[in-house]
């Protein structure tokens, strides 16, 4: 009987160890943010948000990040009061992925369409991150 208490107490040892060390090498750092309007382009969105100190943000996020598995980003249709926001996801200090939560409604008013010539958007939409004023 103490034979098997012992083997129980190091294996929940065990557990508890090794749960503990794979949880310090994979933690993710998440940043929400509300978004003012979402402005669609053949490139991409243009999301505007609210910053630190109530000025408007903005950022560009090309559609190559969408409809990837395991892209950069990833595209979520609902329906509710907290619809659109963003949420992005931190390795560290490096950015790993983000999720951009819109609603179903396109005739929202937090929807728009980007009149931009292809020329002038295709700098803008040619980002590798999200940027890191907000």
């Amino acid at each position: 009987m103490k034979r098997v208490s012992v083997l129980v107490t190091a294996l929940i040892l065990l557990v508890a160890l090794s749960g503990f060390a794979q949880s310090t090498d994979n933690s993710l750092f998440v940043k929400t943010m509300s978004l003012i309007k979402i402005y669609t382009h053949q490139l991409g969105y243009k999301v505007l948000f609210l910053k630190n100190g109530a000025e408007i943000g903005e950022m560009y996020l090309p559609l190559t990040w969408f409809g990837q598995t395991a892209g950069k980003a990833q595209l979520i249709w609902g329906l509710g009061p907290e619809y659109p926001y963003l949420s992005m996801y931190y390795k560290g200090d490096k950015f790993d992925h983000l999720r951009l939560y819109v609603s179903n409604d396109m005739m929202s008013s937090t929807w728009g369409v980007l009149q931009m010539p292809l020329s002038e958007a295709a700098a803008l939409f040619k980002v590798d991150a999200p940027p890191l004023n907000y």
